[in-house]
């Protein structure tokens, strides 16, 4: 699920996560998916 998320941060600048998939994110990182380079939305030319 993680590197599915990276290539679509990738190739689209934002993911599409449930809340769940966010929770555990958050849960292995130990950081709020707000705060993380995969929770934020930039331009896909920018990634």
């Amino acid at each position: 699920m993680i590197k599915a998320a990276i290539a679509e941060k990738k190739e689209r600048g934002y993911v599409t996560l449930t809340e769940e998939q966010k929770r555990i994110c958050e849960d292995l990182s130990g950081y709020k998916f707000e705060k993380m380079w995969i929770g934020k939305t930039v331009n896909a030319e920018e990634v």
